[in-house]
């Protein structure tokens, strides 16, 4: 029961701490080599998003034609690779299915599906330099991993859900056009390294626990 007395302790979420260091474990070189991948080649991790249109309350209306959102994404990708080298890895959400972006895989040369067979989600995260997303947990989890993390609207009028990650340490796009020019600047060295201080402080396990003796 939450009464006027009541006291909330905002210490932060231990599962991403958890993401932090598991990253951090991953041995980078290894880990290319299995997926022979140079190790000096730049690396987009790419998790695409179901299509789902909202209500005002937050609840979902509809879900539409995931093409719609992924055409434009793939057309960038094609794009930026006729100026730049880089390597493009697909992780589908886990309630989606991989197959059915195999179309744009076989389409372009430099860009591959991975699951848990070929690396784990920290391994992914770990080799990433960029990672693209709608408004995944997975943006969150990269920018305090220390890569580029680049949320992005489908529809600049349509409302985005997360407003969170419109601001640094975040990369946001209102469109497709706007995501195309931040990733090439990107790609062209552009972009420092984000600065997570004033957005998420870890520790929080160790916080709760403090709480906890302390009470």
């Amino acid at each position: 029961k939450i009464t006027t007395k009541s006291k909330i302790h905002a210490f932060g979420q231990p599962v991403l701490d958890f993401t932090v260091s598991e990253v951090a474990k991953v041995d980078e070189l290894k880990t290319r080599e299995l997926l022979k991948i140079p190790k000096d080649k730049t690396i987009l991790l790419y998790s695409p998003s179901r299509y789902l249109k909202y209500n005002a309350n937050k609840s979902v209306k509809e879900e539409l034609d995931y093409r719609i959102v992924n055409d434009p994404i793939f057309e960038i990708f094609e794009s930026l690779s006729q100026e730049f080298d880089f390597e493009v890895l697909i992780r589908p959400h886990p309630n989606d299915t991989a197959e059915k972006f195999k179309d744009y895989v076989d389409s372009l040369a430099n860009c591959r599906i991975v699951n848990n067979e070929d690396v784990s989600l920290y391994g992914a995260l770990a080799i990433s330099d960029l990672v693209v997303a709608y408004n995944s947990t997975i943006m969150i989890e990269a920018v305090l991993s220390g890569k580029l993390s680049f949320p992005h609207n489908y529809d600049e009028s349509e409302e985005y859900h997360l407003p969170e990650l419109k601001d640094k340490p975040f990369i946001y796009s209102k469109n497709f056009e706007e995501l195309k020019r931040n990733l090439k600047k990107a790609l062209k060295g552009e972009f420092k390294t984000p600065n997570t201080r004033d957005f998420y402080e870890k520790g929080s396990v160790t916080k709760i626990i403090d709480l906890i003796n302390r009470l």
